[in-house]
């Protein structure tokens, strides 16, 4: 029964051999109304078209069911129907066909909304190319019978009614762009019956016009089917793989010139095994050389550390992985685990496995969890993963099934960021485990993601569907580009800012393997900056590590120590490796430059090895002032430790003023100095901090110097958890402090509170000591606070505020704990210290031990 019905749902949606053949083609052209509100009772509505009789009847499906409805003839061009009211209880698009006997019209909807108006997460892609009409999806809720309008009338888009047979959280449109359209991005005002919006997730709609980046094919008639491809030092890049034969699979391997689209053959590459031996590659000579045996075959995987060192995955039945050390030439076994590697920024590995992800650490050898996809990705999953430059790694994974060729069924992305260990989705919806995928890397950030898929059409025929997409990560956007007239996908970026791909298709169309070279859009660079230049390791008889950091690098960024170019490992936007060789090491004299190439790369000054200096952190130095209070809690049976809170102001990386202070023990009564000047910036700042678990009353009275009262008492009322920071002429009527005022200020609360006080004169500021006899404990709430917990009533950050926390452990034992950070409404305040973004940090510190609390530059040195 079942069967039957699915039968009759799909001979409904799509009526392909239904004859027609009327003398007046049946056809239903419009529906009015076009759209109902969720919830109505039965509704009338009037059907138009052609070819009507008073046998023709009207089926409807919401896609879970069929009904036959007799409608009232009109006239041969006009029918009245009455939809059921169980077909309009929850949004829905629905389906009208009209049937007379074997004919059967196009379908029309009838659009089910929400009274709710929409919401819209996601525009996917984002963008469109000029004389083109992309598919576009919304992602969100209420979106049934959605619309698009764009403030360039030019631009249009429509209802996509074949693609929108789906639940209200995704909707289709078709938004076709002139052929003329500048490149640019225009606002979009997404809109049903129940209201609009122009907010997709945390930014507003926009839609832009992009330009393509073009491709140029540089296939040979003896490409190898590629099992590896490497970019040289010099440029070139190295293709390493195999041709078939006769009597089984040859290695080969040849050399590109990006430079003349010239490709060169080298002698035969052979990987190792326990009974083969390995063999490097010098591309200097132009010469393989043996090395010492692998312990067990390679599994296809192999990555360069920043220890010099390349960790090697074993054969997919292998439960470990072998680390090659290129000095001795010798490959150690290790208990590492296996799957896809992916470099991270700090130099620890993210290995990729089916519902098993593991972060490994080849300093140490110690292997932790990695939090799984929600939903977990399914078994069988092929991954690839790039690096971006904020030091998130982008994932892609798709499952397959075998059908001639491993033809990718779905596809799903992900971002995993290591500084908190966690994952989100991304929009990407194309690559993942196709056989034929790639994704690079560009030096404007985004990132390159093509597919070449096979598609069955036929028992045995296949055709090659090849899709292009630039994928924005700062903001999960992708915008479509052209595709390749012979299909390969990226593999590696060039120096000149262009990418080389190679890709073995098994189509009926193109059955080959063909290469090629993208040459993405007009972008531009930032030139890099040079924070610190320091060796990192140094191994006799091997390579010195050089580890660089700064801002602005990119992935093909030019590393040289004088004029010899270096081997780079890029780790981020912000962190570079580069390895001196031992022939090079007497130079190190002669300085570190990174150079971006391109027109507006540029490069950096030379800086010696050791060289170190504090940059502007973005953090600190823009944006609006962030303000709120922090709570130190320690664990249970351990004590708190001595902690220090110091304020800066910072302006290009240098400090203009700082001052530290204490924890301040809550207080009812407290009195503070007060010395203002207007003209010349002198005045007093004062922060109080409530945290106890319901509102208090403050009265502030001003006194002048000989004790008298200098205006009424201001009473101030405090929520719960509630913070205020104020200037003394902002806490009392204008026109009461003067021009000057000298005298103090007495604080007294109903109940014990947190208060500090800064003094400044204009932009120099020192701290005042507060007064406080008082004994009382920071009230608990929720897992902050208690007994031994300490507070600061004051901490700020950004708009060229810093504030770093300090905490000793004056004992013999480890202590732990956590300090959590509030705004002035008690709400967690996120910011971001020592590169991780949280409200709530958590210490562990040995004994005697200290710990650090700050913002950070790209070299890791605090502002101060």
């Amino acid at each position: 029964m079942k069967i039957g019905i699915l039968c009759l749902l799909v001979s409904f949606l799509f009526p392909s051999t239904l004859a027609m053949a009327q003398s007046v083609p049946l056809s239903l052209q419009s529906i009015q109304p076009s759209a109902v509100p969720a919830g109505s009772g039965a509704t009338s509505v009037t059907l138009t078209g052609s070819g009507f009789t008073s046998s023709v009847t009207v089926v409807l499906s919401d896609q879970r069911t069929l009904q036959t409805l007799t409608p009232v003839f009109v006239d041969s061009t006009t029918l009245q129907l009455t939809i059921p009211a169980s077909f309009l209880t929850t949004p829905a698009a629905l389906v009208l066909r009209a049937v007379n006997g074997p004919s059967a019209s196009e379908m029309q909807f009838l659009y089910v909304y929400s009274w709710a108006a929409p919401t819209v997460t996601s525009i996917n892609p984002a963008g469109g190319l000029p004389g083109t009409t992309t598919t576009v999806t919304l992602t969100g809720t209420n979106l049934i019978g959605a619309t698009a309008t764009f403030a360039n009338g030019a631009i249009t888009a429509v209802t996509d009614p074949k693609n929108n047979l789906s639940p209200p959280t995704k909707w289709t449109l078709q938004i076709t762009i002139p052929a003329d359209a500048a490149l640019e991005t225009h606002a979009i005002t997404i809109s049903t019956p129940s209201g609009s919006t122009t907010t997709c997730g945390a930014r507003p709609c926009t839609f832009s016009i992009v330009q393509s980046g073009t491709w140029t094919d540089a296939s040979t008639a003896s490409l190898p089917i590629p099992s590896a491809v490497i970019r040289l030092l010099d440029g070139r890049v190295l293709v390493v793989g195999v041709n078939t034969s006769p009597n089984g699979y040859i290695s080969v391997a040849q050399i590109f010139d990006p430079g003349t689209n010239q490709w060169t053959g080298i002698r035969v590459f052979v990987s190792g095994s326990d009974s083969l031996m390995a063999e490097i590659y010098d591309p200097a000579a132009a010469a393989w050389s043996y090395t010492n045996p692998m312990t067990e075959a390679a599994g296809g995987s192999a990555i360069l550390l920043p220890s010099g060192k390349v960790l090697v995955q074993q054969a997919v039945a292998s439960s470990g992985a072998d680390l090659f050390d290129p000095v001795s030439g010798v490959f150690q076994s290790i208990p590492a685990p296996s799957g896809t590697m992916q470099l991270l920024t700090d130099g620890k590995v993210l290995v990729l496995a089916d519902g098993n992800d593991k972060l490994y650490d080849p300093a140490t050898g110690a292997i932790s969890a990695v939090p799984t996809v929600q939903p977990p990705f399914p078994t069988n999953t092929g991954y690839i993963s790039r690096l971006l430059p904020d030091g998130r790694v982008l994932i892609q994974a798709g499952q397959r099934y075998q059908i001639h060729d491993a033809l990718l069924v779905s596809s799903f992305a992900v971002i995993y960021d290591a500084r908190t260990n966690t994952l989100l989705p991304s929009t990407i919806t194309i690559g993942g485990g196709s056989p034929f995928h790639g994704a690079v890397v560009l030096p404007s950030g985004n990132v390159l993601v093509s597919e070449v898929l096979p598609i069955a059409v036929g028992p045995v025929t296949y055709l090659s569907s090849a899709t292009a997409v630039s994928y924005d990560p700062k903001t999960d956007q992708i915008f479509p580009q052209t595709s390749a007239n012979h299909p390969f996908t990226p593999d590696v970026l060039l120096d000149d800012g262009r990418t080389f791909g190679i890709s073995n298709l098994n189509g009926t169309e193109f059955h080959a393997i063909f290469a090629g070279l993208y040459t993405p859009a007009p972008y531009t660079t930032t030139p890099p900056v040079i924070g610190s230049v320091l060796s990192i390791n140094g191994v006799a008889g091997g390579p010195t590590a050089i580890e660089v950091r700064g801002t602005s690098f990119l992935p093909n960024s030019i590393v040289q120590l004088g004029q010899s170019r270096l081997v780079t490992l890029y780790l981020g936007a912000q962190h570079l490796v580069a390895f001196v060789p031992p022939a090079l090491g007497s130079s190190l004299n002669l300085g570190i430059t990174v150079t971006n190439p391109g027109s507006s790369g540029g490069g950096t000054a030379s800086a010696p090895v050791g060289f170190v200096r504090t940059l502007p952190i973005a953090d600190v130095e823009t944006g609006t002032i962030r303000t709120g209070y922090a709570i130190i809690t320690p664990d249970s049976g351990t004590p708190a430790p001595t902690s220090t809170l110091t304020y800066g102001i910072v302006q290009n990386a240098i400090v203009q003023s700082l001052a530290s202070i204490l924890p301040t023990p809550l207080t009812a009564d407290t009195s503070l100095l007060v010395d203002f000047v207007q003209t010349i910036g002198r005045n007093l700042g004062v922060a109080i901090a409530n945290p106890n678990n319901s509102s208090v009353t403050v009265t502030l009275t001003l006194r002048d110097s000989k004790g008298v009262p200098a205006a009424s008492p201001v009473l101030l009322s405090i929520g719960a958890g509630n913070q205020i920071a104020r200037f003394v002429s902002e806490l009392f009527p204008a026109g009461t402090l003067g021009a000057a005022f000298t005298g103090s200020l007495s604080i007294q609360s109903s109940v014990p509170i947190s208060i500090t006080g800064l003094r400044f004169s204009g932009q120099e500021f020192s701290t005042v000591p507060v007064p406080s006899a008082g004994t009382a404990t920071v009230p608990q709430h929720g897992a902050v606070g208690g007994p031994n917990a300490l507070i600061f009533p004051q901490f700020a950050m950004s708009g060229g505020w810093a504030t770093i926390f300090g905490l000793v452990n004056p004992t013999g034992n480890v202590i732990s704990g956590r300090l959590d950070l509030f705004d002035p409404a008690r709400n967690p305040l996120v910011v971001t210290l020592n590169d991780v973004t949280a409200s709530t940090f958590a210490y562990s510190i040995p004994a005697h031990g200290s710990f650090t609390l700050a913002p950070r530059d790209p070299t890791g040195q605090s502002p101060f």
